[in-house]
């Protein structure tokens, strides 16, 4: 669990909140069909993993750094630490890829 007094941990909340929120408006746009709104709801949700995922991402655009522990080719071969934002958008990106499987799974209860 990220340290929420760290504005990166804040920062991600932010977005995580946001992000939930919008879901819930489109969601609640689709609500005459509930099967419908569950599998919307879920395929927006990993979008939404997915954007957190590339949001943790340190170097900019190389996605072999988003793994949380990496060996560096240069002349030493320790491993580096996590940073407190790559650890809270992780963290945010778990949480919301369960809640993605959460409501596909349903849509497929839900008639």
């Amino acid at each position: 669990m990220p340290d929420f007094e760290d504005p990166e941990a804040q920062s991600a909340a932010l977005a995580f909140a946001v992000l939930c929120a919008a879901i819930a408006l489109i969601g609640g746009g689709l609500s005459d069909d509930p099967a419908l709104t569950l599998k919307a709801d879920g395929l927006m949700a990993v979008l939404a993993a997915l954007y957190l995922v590339f949001r943790a991402d340190p170097g900019g655009g190389r996605l072999g750094d988003v793994l949380p522990l990496h060996a560096r080719q240069a002349g030493n071969r320790r491993r580096h630490g996590v940073s407190p934002r790559v650890r809270a958008n992780l963290w945010f990106a778990q949480w919301m890829a369960a809640l993605a499987m959460f409501s596909l799974a349903l849509s497929m209860f839900v008639t």
